[in-house]
């Protein structure tokens, strides 16, 4: 290679002159090829009203520009006239830069690294002129910034976040490079409202072992990114609304979290996650709050070493739907999504692998467990369509903690043995109603282990799933020896067998489908009903009242509450299903909290036996007179 020509390389170094102190001339060929992309958009791009280069191809001379190696340069140059050009060949920060005498102080002050407005040493305000970057922002309207022109380095050692921070704040459009190594913040970045964040992540074609260091990656215990403005918490101060960061894109992103989340994604709505690969170490991956209207699209999300789960969506993380293939692992340990108090959540055509607690886990949150109060509640409109679970331990629970209502699981593909995790179950439903397991296809762990559990939620009113239809399901056990196909927790009564099940195959690996049952619904314990006794004097000697039969499938007691008529009675009351000695509820009326003349009884069992059978209430004598009534309201 001769003396006078330099290597054009990825950070934009151009072709150099050997004498470097002298002015510079090059062709607008080369001016192109040393900006790249950015050249080609210059090139429509105004200089003070007209092209410089189209301004010297119409003299008939090349374009003149003078070369420096670096923004110190640049700064240093005395003389400059108002249009004059100048090239920056420091890799990662090279450009092409024109001189305005106009006054840019407001410009310079809000580009702090000097990624695009450079201020002459002379007069370092820029209330006298300043150096501009050109790249396209008169011919796009907001222009994309590099992190690396505001002095982003990506050595994995040099503190990054003063140039990643400064780029964010300059535009709405901030371009990440793939790091030499990687870039490193000490800080959170706090992102803005409307912003995109881009970069050159493929995580698709990756060895993900191999290209782990090649993202934006915080200092231990810094999130990377964070959506809450300075001086702002969840929840106890959260943003106002101008603040809130709305309508956020993060596209081919590479962030990762270390001891901290990759993103803290809190109050900020209408958002995109598309094409990135997102991961974190001893913490949650992206924990979301209070942030509705969003998409997940084709993303890769993941933590490692965390017995949690990658992706927590709580308090009214509303109308979020994930879509296009995401890759959601939470390791042998861990989890995948966790959702509480939150609405209209689509979770279709994803993949799951080693999943140690449960993959998805719905209204499991407890007020023991969470951080806030505020994250705990019940769920609506939950939809687990065409996803594809392997080696997971739990693929799908739900109302183990909170209600859920309005839960359809359909289309899934649920592998659920493995090395990495011990199979419990494919399903396990609590407090849930209005729900549909269907046309889904199970290849079981292991015959002992269930292929639905019902669970048991002691703090919910409605304690088991009810009304919901479980059919047209495959499953495959890996032996010929018989399997346990439900089961109910210990802690519910015998009459959980008042429940049919049907249309659903079973297949013994090497033989035919075998049909397990006969085609029918799941039992949703039919319409609700509501019965009020007469009054009852408190001395009345003790009795049986009869207020319904129960058939041989059981039923479903929801509401027991006594009205006082006249006086406070110390009787005790009992109601429930005449065969059963335990009663559904038993208890003195003394005991009762009321609220005026109101008081709700509370309901030791629910469920109601199956068997031809009296429905009553047991009234048994006290010694203070006085009246009351109950009503009750029960399904059957």
């Amino acid at each position: 290679m001769s003396d006078n020509q330099g290597i054009t390389k990825r950070g934009g170094q151009i072709p150099v002159s050997k004498d470097r102190n002298a002015p510079w001339k090059v062709s607008r060929r080369n001016v192109l090829t040393a900006l790249g992309a950015t050249g080609i958009v210059m090139a429509a791009q105004s200089f003070g009203g007209a092209s410089l280069l189209s301004r010297s191809e119409a003299s008939g001379s090349e374009p003149f520009v003078k070369r420096v190696i670096d923004i110190a340069e640049l700064r240093s140059l005395t003389g400059v006239q108002n249009g004059q050009a100048a090239a920056v060949m420091m890799t990662g920060r090279a450009g092409l830069f024109y001189f305005s005498s106009m006054n840019l102080s407001a410009q310079v002050a809000n580009d702090p690294q000097s990624g695009v407005y450079v201020a002459p040493s002379s007069d370092t305000t820029g209330s006298s002129g300043a150096w501009i970057r050109q790249y396209g922002q008169a011919a796009a309207f907001n222009a994309k910034v590099n992190i690396a022109w505001f002095g982003a380095v990506g050595d994995g050692v040099t503190d990054d976040y003063p140039a990643i921070q400064g780029a964010v704040d300059f535009s709405l459009n901030v371009f990440f490079p793939e790091a030499p190594v990687q870039w490193r913040v000490s800080q959170s970045v706090i992102v803005r409202p409307l912003q995109q964040l881009e970069g050159e992540c493929k995580w698709q074609e990756w060895n993900l072992s191999a290209d782990a260091a090649k993202g934006i990656k915080g200092d231990p215990g810094v999130a990377p990114f964070t959506t809450l403005p300075t001086g702002t918490s969840y929840p106890s101060m959260p943003p106002a609304s101008a603040q809130q960061r709305r309508g956020l894109t993060f596209y081919r992103m590479h962030v990762i979290g270390d001891h901290a989340p990759a993103i803290i994604h809190h109050y900020a709505n209408n958002f995109t996650y598309r094409e990135c690969c997102l991961r974190s170490n001893y913490a949650p991956t992206i924990p979301m709050r209070y942030s509705y209207r969003g998409t997940f699209d084709n993303n890769f999300i993941g933590t490692s070493n965390y017995a949690g789960w990658a992706v927590q969506l709580y308090d009214n993380c509303n109308a979020i739907d994930f879509k296009g293939s995401n890759y959601i692992a939470g390791s042998s340990i861990g989890g995948a999504i966790d959702i509480s108090k939150s609405q209209s959540i689509t979770i279709q055509s994803g993949v799951h692998e080693v999943v140690g607690l449960a993959c998805y886990r719905i209204g499991g949150l407890t007020t023991q467990n969470a951080e806030y109060i505020n994250e705990v509640g019940n769920c609506h409109g939950i939809r687990i369509v065409g996803n594809y679970f392997e080696r997971c331990a739990l693929p799908i629970s739900a109302g183990m903690a909170a209600y859920v209502f309005g839960l359809e699981i359909e289309g899934n593909f649920l592998s659920c043995g493995g090395n990495e995790t011990a199979y419990r179950t494919g399903f396990e439903l609590g407090s849930v109603s209005g729900w549909k397991i269907q046309n889904n296809s199970l290849i079981k762990g292991a015959n002992n282990f269930p292929t639905i559990r019902f669970g048991y939620n002691s703090s919910a009113s409605y304690r088991y799933a009810v009304a919901g239809t479980l059919k047209d399901n495959h499953v495959q056990r890996n032996d010929l020896s018989s399997g346990i196909d439900y089961e109910a927790d210990a802690s519910m009564p015998a009459g959980l067998l008042g429940y049919l099940f049907g249309s659903n195959y079973m297949d013994f690996t090497n033989t035919r489908d075998l049909t397990d049952g006969s085609p029918i619904t799941f039992k949703t314990f039919g319409r609700l009903h509501e019965w009020t006794s007469r009054a009852i004097d408190g001395i009345e000697s003790t009795k049986i009242i009869d207020f319904d039969q129960v058939g041989p499938e059981g039923g479903l007691i929801e509401e027991v509450t006594v009205y006082l008529v006249d006086g406070t009675p110390d009787a005790s009351i009992a109601v429930g299903y005449f065969a059963d000695s335990q009663y559904n509820a038993n208890i003195a009326i003394a005991s009762l909290t009321f609220k005026g003349e109101r008081a709700s009884v509370p309901i030791g069992n629910q469920l109601i036996l199956g068997g031809a059978g009296r429905l009553v209430i047991r009234h048994t004598a006290g010694s203070v007179p006085g009246k009351y009534t109950v009503q009750i309201r029960y399904r059957k």
